[in-house]
């Protein structure tokens, strides 16, 4: 029965991403959307898209399909050891 349960049993993936922006802003819904309408056109359309602002923290949530994403505005650098490589090449 564990075998069976395992097999069942999908793998949780998380991917992380730091971008380094001009300006602290998030996208807009409405730009978010053409995006990925443009970049990605045989995605489902987001279900749901909110925005969220606590303690100067800006974060947008977003549904994709089966899929939940976050992305927020960090209050602090991007730290140099994770810049290092991709700027030597």
């Amino acid at each position: 029965m564990l075998e069976t349960l395992e097999q069942k049993r999908q793998p949780n993936t998380m991917a992380l991403a730091m971008v380094a922006l001009y300006e602290p802003l998030l996208p807009c819904a409405d730009h978010y959307h053409q995006c990925l309408e443009q970049n990605f056109p045989d995605l489902p359309q987001p279900t749901s898209v909110a925005f969220t602002e606590k303690d100067n923290l800006q974060a947008m949530s977003v549904e994709i399909g089966e899929n939940e994403g976050i992305i927020a505005l960090m209050p602090v650098p991007i730290p140099w050891s994770d810049l290092e490589g991709p700027c030597l090449t």
